[in-house]
């Protein structure tokens, strides 16, 4: 709430410092707020019933001094002062061209110090520019770096993707700064040491199409990203999304091993999985007693990103659908972003996980609360369009989710279930050829509940009839296969006691039915079949000879 009132301050300060004469401008007429002409005064109506109303005037400098004190109460103030790296100067702008795959990872290097006591960057240091970024939003930038560097000093303020503005805004963007930079030397004759940080970033692929770059040419700086930035990065980052407090029922990211308050649920394609994670994360919120049965409609909530290019707008606008102010606990919010997402998610999960906050183009502000826990659910393709995000996201606590043949080991809930392990039981005893007609699944998998070894989920992947398998797949072919174990095992024909010894080996015989059936309905049909492989294909013996 602080922060969006911040953003109201910025903008009503810009409307009335636009439309009247700065306090510069005043002392050179002469005149005292006193006798300023009645034109200076804003109408305010209280209407307190339809019949009768009274207007109040106040004054604008009064009204200024109004938003300032409100402004000095915003919590987003640094305890310690974030610094510059060596090759950058204070109080002047910083350009730095580099790879834009590389953008983000600069970014968070200039953030992600060693210095435990400085936080995250706050959603007003950073400025993520795009072709729909207005003279109005940029001016507010310049504003925040100069006009205020008592306060502002301490920051450290970046703006990313120069290039991305349009012409219009760009030409209008230099001229700002220049009348607010020599604003700023002659405000701040008695205080040179408050000098502002600030860093602007461009994208080496298309510095020369960018107005601001060329401006800024004679502050052009050089940066260095080594791997020992990255591996920095990941961990700083890691403690800062893991708050000192110690996590209650309250909060819902109790749940996280690590106690982050972001998790990234990951894949090199799909069907490897997440959603299964998911899910084990919603039954321990109900475990850890974060909430009741009855509140996990509301206490989860799914954000879904689709199509091709991301977009700040409908996200913010599906996070404000589902603003909850009756629940007292911390929500899980998943971010489901679908394989098909090309363009525009970085900056957006930047904003997100990192700034804490999304806005969309009516000014209405999401901010991330501290109980609440970030879910991403993704998969990292080799498209290059995905290098950037691909480098970004693996920054934050990720769980890498493998397809079944590249694990053998797994601790996912769902391969100690009942289903997989009846199925590999009857799987292993029909690899190795014993006679399963007095064998019952049931009781097996009973007394082995607690057991998982290395060869269930081997057995399965040597019979499933696919040479690559995702855990979809594979979970539709034990489910069919399963569900056929079943009645095989209550039907009387397969019962040696009740049938016989004429009826010896039928019980065989009937399974090994059921698991070529398994294999044409339980999977894809229309799949290029390898060849490779000894298990493959079964070859079935109707008669086995007495």
């Amino acid at each position: 709430k602080q922060s969006s009132h911040g953003n109201i301050i910025e903008r009503l300060q810009y409307i009335i410092e636009s439309k009247n004469p700065s306090k510069r401008e005043r002392s050179k007429t002469g005149l005292s707020p006193q006798d300023e002409p009645q034109e200076r005064f804003l109408p305010m109506s209280i209407s307190h019933t339809k019949d009768t109303s009274i207007e109040v005037y106040a004054n604008i400098n009064r009204l200024c001094d109004f938003l300032e004190k409100i402004s000095k109460s915003n919590s987003s103030k640094l305890n310690g002062e974030r610094k510059l790296p060596d090759s950058m100067k204070l109080g002047v702008p910083n350009l730095v061209v580099i790879p834009s795959d590389n953008i983000l990872q600069f970014v968070l290097s200039l953030y992600l110090t060693d210095d435990d006591n400085l936080p995250l960057p706050f959603y007003h240091e950073i400025l993520f520019c795009t072709v729909q970024t207005t003279i109005e939003e940029v001016d507010i930038f310049w504003r925040r770096v100069m006009m205020n560097p008592q306060t502002s000093h301490r920051n450290l303020f970046c703006m990313v993707n120069i290039e991305s503005l349009k012409y219009e805004v760009a030409v209008r963007a230099f001229a700002e700064f220049k009348d607010k930079s020599t604003c700023d030397k002659v405000r701040n004759k008695e205080a040179e040491k408050y000098l502002y940080k600030l860093v602007l970033i461009c994208a080496k692929e298309k510095e020369r199409f960018s107005y601001l770059a060329a401006a800024f040419e004679d502050f052009k700086r050089s940066n260095i990203i080594t791997n020992d930035t990255t591996v920095n990065i990941k961990t700083n980052l890691t403690k800062k999304l893991s708050l000192s407090r110690k996590p209650t029922k309250q909060d819902a990211w109790i749940i996280d091993n690590g106690k982050s308050r972001v998790k990234v649920v990951a894949s090199n394609s799909v069907g490897a999985g997440k959603s299964l994670y998911i899910n084990k994360f919603k039954s321990d919120m109900l475990k850890m007693g974060v909430v009741r049965q009855d509140e996990m409609d509301q206490a989860v909530v799914t954000v879904c990103i689709h199509g091709k290019q991301a977009s700040e707008e409908d996200i913010t606008d599906q996070l404000l659908r589902n603003r909850l102010t009756s629940l007292e606990h911390g929500v899980m919010f998943h971010v489901d972003v679908a394989s098909t997402i090309q363009l525009g998610l970085s900056p957006i999960l930047f904003k997100l996980l990192i700034l804490g906050g999304v806005c969309n183009s009516s000014g209405k502000l999401w901010l991330c609360r501290n109980t609440d826990y970030y879910v991403v659910e993704i998969t990292l393709t080799l498209n290059p369009n995905h290098i950037e995000l691909d480098q970004f996201v693996r920054n934050f606590p990720i769980i890498n989710c493998l397809q079944p043949n590249d694990t053998l080991k797994t601790t996912l809930m769902t391969i100690a279930d009942e289903q997989f392990r009846r199925v590999n039981e009857y799987l292993k005893r029909l690899e190795t050829g014993e006679n399963l007609d007095k064998f019952l699944g049931e009781q097996q998998a009973t007394q082995n509940q607690n057991k998982i070894i290395k060869d269930n989920i081997n057995y399965t992947l040597q019979h499933c009839g696919i040479d690559q398998p995702s855990w979809c797949e594979l979970r539709n072919f034990v489910n069919f296969l399963n569900n056929q174990l079943t009645d095989c095992d209550n039907s009387n024909f397969c019962k040696t006691g009740l049938m016989g010894e004429d009826w010896r080996g039928f019980k065989s015989f009937v399974i090994k039915l059921m698991l070529q059936m398994s294999k044409d309905f339980g999977t894809p049909s229309l799949r290029k079949y390898s060849g490779q492989g000894t298990h493959d294909i079964i070859n079935i013996q109707l008669f086995n000879e007495r």
